[in-house]
């Protein structure tokens, strides 16, 4: 951690944390061309699909017309972005999990307009993880995000690539969404600002009914939920163990097993997949479990908290891979306690509530520019955020916060919906470095925070993109 804030030091010295056009870069520059357009992709048989979609250029490694872009970056490297919005409406773009500065983060202030252009220029300070990017626009990120825009970002650095992990083909970006396609192949939105969009299509990748060959080998699957609302409880269908690599913010300390995994919208795992002892022509399922999520549920044809199949992996060729999963991944993910927050005594209390149909938090709806008195964290600062879901919610919501992550450090029950979390609650992955977490019904959760590098005006958010859409998103101003 030392040797990175040494770098970022150096960094902002020399870029002046402005990135104006000569400033000299002291790592290397990832320069890609980023356009948001309408268009249409041969997903299904039949017709091809009315979409919105991210078209990088150069194309990444391996990526087709079908697939969402994939850009690979190394920690301390420069993503130099020329982006355009050739969509009918106003845009930004958001780099969820990165940290870095507020005018590049795409708040809704900074939203480009249709025939627009905006130039993103940051370093990427992070640990090797997977990030993503996606729409932020006020009041349209779920419309955008439901029409396709999406796309990932694979961070590398020194210590994961050091590490004995499944590479090249082995190594793969699973994006899961539900959408409704119509008898014409075309997507159907109908948001909902309780549950939420819930559809009944699952796709992986954009491809309905996922289906891929694999051997008797090791697999790396980086598992992202690009969906508006909908929660999964991610398992095997043979009861093999989930084994977890990383979160959202990188590689865990070292593996985790779960019978099954939550996944919340927004957030990411890797997984450890390993298909050696299965004969060929057999296959596993990567499955969602049932469970009871509590509030409001009702989707269009698959309600919240269903049952149903994501992927299936068919074994059809043995080799020979004698890969050992790592007993120790990372060392660099930060030890943040409670006991060491400088606000110890007076936590950051952020209560989630309803009010007339729309949830809230901190007690009041978006509003551009304002920031309450109890919304200023400190640079450099570890601090506790405590997030209260009051029991007038009825139902989980994903905790986003821009800028750096965070370390989930307790959660307390209050009782009053002990089924709901009695089918949730052991599939939580709260070891690692997030920037997304379920906060359950009734529930109050503690967090700390540390912003790093960048003071101004970040967001957080509920991640079921319409509750952040109708009001449940607020700023926070990160001071010197």
């Amino acid at each position: 951690m030392k040797k990175l804030l040494g770098l970022v030091g150096l960094f902002l010295l020399g870029a002046q944390a402005c990135f104006g056009d000569d400033a000299p870069a002291p790592a290397s520059v990832v320069k890609i061309n980023l356009t948001a357009k309408a268009d249409t992709l041969p997903l299904f048989p039949g017709a091809e699909t009315n979409v919105w979609r991210y078209v990088v250029s150069p194309l990444p490694p391996n990526s087709t017309k079908t697939s969402f872009p994939v850009i690979y970056v190394k920690t301390g490297q420069v993503l130099d972005v020329n982006f355009k919005n050739e969509l009918s409406e106003a845009t930004s773009v958001h780099w969820h999990g990165l940290d870095i500065p507020a005018s590049m983060d795409g708040h809704p202030a900074d939203a480009i307009k249709p025939g627009g252009s905006f130039r993103y220029r940051f370093m990427v300070p992070n640990r090797a993880g997977m990030y993503w990017f996606h729409p932020h626009p006020d009041q349209r990120t779920a419309v955008q995000a439901a029409a396709g825009l999406a796309g990932a970002i694979v961070v590398s650095d020194a210590e994961e690539r050091a590490l004995t992990l499944p590479r090249g083909n082995r190594d793969q970006v699973l994006i899961l969404q539900d959408r409704y396609i119509s008898a014409g192949n075309q997507f159907q939105y109908s948001g909902n600002p309780q549950p939420g969009f819930l559809a009944p299509h699952i796709l992986v990748n954009n491809k309905r009914n996922a289906a891929q060959n694999v051997e008797t080998a090791v697999y790396r699957f980086r598992i992202l939920n690009g969906s508006n609302a909908r929660i999964y409880k991610l398992a095997w269908s043979n009861s093999m163990p989930m084994t977890v690599l990383g979160v959202d913010q990188g590689l865990l300390a070292a593996p985790v097993t779960r019978n099954y995994v939550m996944l919340a919208p927004g957030e990411r795992i890797e997984v450890w997949a390993d298909f050696r002892s299965i004969a060929v022509g057999n296959n596993v399922k990567l499955i969602s479990q049932a469970f009871t999520p509590g509030g409001p549920a009702i989707g269009l044809g698959l309600n919240q908290g269903a049952a149903f199949d994501v992927m299936n992996f068919t074994v059809n060729a043995a080799v020979t891979d004698s890969i050992v999963l790592p007993s120790i991944l990372s060392s660099g993910v930060p030890g943040y306690t409670l006991a060491g927050a400088t606000n110890f005594a007076n936590p950051r209390l952020i209560p989630l509530s309803s009010s007339g149909g729309f949830f809230r938090l901190n007690g009041s709806p978006f509003s551009m520019n304002v920031v309450a008195s109890n919304e200023m964290p400190v640079l450099g600062e570890a601090q506790i955020w405590v997030f209260q879901n009051n029991a007038t919610t009825q139902m989980p919501h994903p905790i986003h916060l821009h800028s750096s992550g965070f370390r989930v450090l307790e959660r307390t029950q209050s009782g009053a919906f002990p089924t709901q979390v009695a089918s949730m609650q052991d599939g939580f992955l709260d070891e690692g470095l997030k920037d997304t977490t379920l906060l359950m019904p009734g529930e109050t959760l503690k967090l700390v925070q540390k912003p790093l590098f960048y003071t101004g005006k970040f967001l957080y958010h509920c991640h079921n993109l319409e509750h952040e859409d109708t009001g449940m998103m607020r700023n926070f101003q990160v001071v010197p």
